[in-house]
């Protein structure tokens, strides 16, 4: 089963992606023990490269933490601390999930970590100037951007019943009917994604659309769209 999340449907209390200006001498302490004290060293020793531009993004969060994201997605810290290095060893970066050929990719990913402190997966992109100028631009303007992620599970848990669904078309009446809805008991229906292998990292540089800018789920009136659907409607590889 193959799902798409995005850096922007957790709750996270800053902006997911930070431009990050590195002069010859490095990057300023305050600003690394601030934004990624997780990597303080690995960031420490990047220096500038030639038409390129490093991004710190905010991943995936905690389940514990952030809860369930938008699309009814959660991700357990025992897993995003087990398997974060998927980014840095599988994943690349491209454009609106073109990503059947590598020599496709538009930037790397540098750095990964995860930050047990603040419940989530970190990144460090480094993007092509030319290749990403539209994303780069907006950065260095101060606009938003997002990046959504693909990953895939041998089958995903109903946080309610605990059914394992293979597949959409396997799912629970929790997860069919009532994803993203909290029960009178106070439990809120998502689906668990146990060793998630990260493949695909994709820049999608419009914000104001909101499906071309991250494929979220769109709420109907009984329930949230399942990512797995969401990621087959979009025509993605």
């Amino acid at each position: 089963m193959i799902k798409l999340v995005s850096s922007n449907d957790f709750d996270w209390s800053e902006i997911p992606l930070s431009l990050m200006k590195v002069p010859s001498t490095g990057l300023d302490r305050g600003w690394l023990e601030k934004r990624a004290g997780v990597m303080c060293k690995e960031i420490a020793d990047l220096r500038p490269e030639q038409g390129r531009t490093l991004v710190h993004v905010l991943a995936i969060g905690d389940t514990e933490k952030t809860g369930a994201n938008r699309n009814g997605d959660g991700f357990s810290s025992y897993w995003n601390n087990k398997n974060h290095y998927y980014f840095t060893k599988h994943a690349h970066v491209y454009q609106n999930h073109k990503n059947h050929d590598p020599k496709l990719s538009v930037g790397g990913i540098k750095l990964s970590a995860y930050n047990p402190e603040m419940g989530r997966i970190e990144l460090v992109l480094s993007l092509d100037n030319v290749k990403c100028a539209e994303a780069v631009n907006k950065l260095e303007n101060g606009e938003d951007i997002a990046v959504s992620m693909g990953c895939k599970v041998a089958h995903d848990v109903c946080s309610i019943c605990g059914h394992k669904a293979p597949s959409p078309r396997d799912y629970c009446s929790h997860a069919k009917l009532a994803m993203g809805k909290v029960l009178d008991d106070g439990r809120q229906v998502y689906v668990d994604n146990p060793d998630p292998h990260h493949f695909d990292l994709s820049v999608v540089p419009r914000p104001a659309e909101r499906t071309a800018f991250s494929f979220r789920k769109v709420a109907s009136a009984a329930a949230a769209m399942s990512s797995t659907i969401l990621f087959k409607e979009a025509g993605l590889m």
